[in-house]
């Protein structure tokens, strides 16, 4: 009898383990929102190689025309000068590692994928350095002059300057900004 219960209490446990409540989406960085821009990529049915070879494309015309993409974490990485002297010279040099670790945000890339939330469809963003049409032209010209096929998964490339709401206030108002300089 006390085998039994002790069987049917390691059962409830087990059960009251795998009860969650609702999946809450957290805040993601790595969501289209508005503001943001960069560049719309459809595909067929391989997204994957489609995101790959779009991150060759856009790095590689990215790179003739702003030069070599520069990561914020690329200056801090070198050694520092070790001095062998005082006890003070180290930990005030530990001191600023310490400070440089802390004040050290994650990398920001020229280009990141965004879950764009629609199947076959990629939206990379881009940084702020980076004029999209400008760079999505390039792209296409580039293709014209040396009739070449650069992409085998990518279908288009379409550049968003930026990104709004589906309401007619946020688009009237987001396209004056778009529209004007052009």
């Amino acid at each position: 009898m006390a085998e039994r219960q002790q069987v049917d209490d390691r059962g409830k446990r087990r059960k009251k383990s795998y009860a969650h409540g609702p999946n809450k989406r957290r805040a993601d960085t790595r969501e289209l929102c508005p503001g943001i821009r960069g560049i719309l990529i459809t595909c067929n049915t391989q997204e994957r190689q489609c995101l790959s070879e779009a991150y060759n494309l856009l790095n590689e015309y990215g790179a003739r025309l702003y030069g070599p993409e520069k990561l914020a974490s690329a200056g801090k990485d070198a050694a520092p000068s070790e001095d062998d002297g005082d006890d003070d010279d180290i930990e005030a040099a530990l001191g600023k590692e310490v400070a440089a670790l802390k004040q050290k945000t994650p990398g920001q890339r020229r280009f990141q994928s965004i879950r764009s939330g629609a199947k076959n469809v990629i939206f990379v963003r881009c940084s702020k350095e980076v004029d999209v049409c400008r760079l999505v032209h390039h792209m296409l010209d580039d293709i014209l002059t040396t009739k070449k096929a650069k992409a085998r998964f990518c279908q288009r490339f379409l550049p968003a300057c930026d990104v709004a709401y589906a309401s007619i206030a946020s688009i009237t108002e987001q396209a004056k900004r778009v529209v004007g300089p052009h």
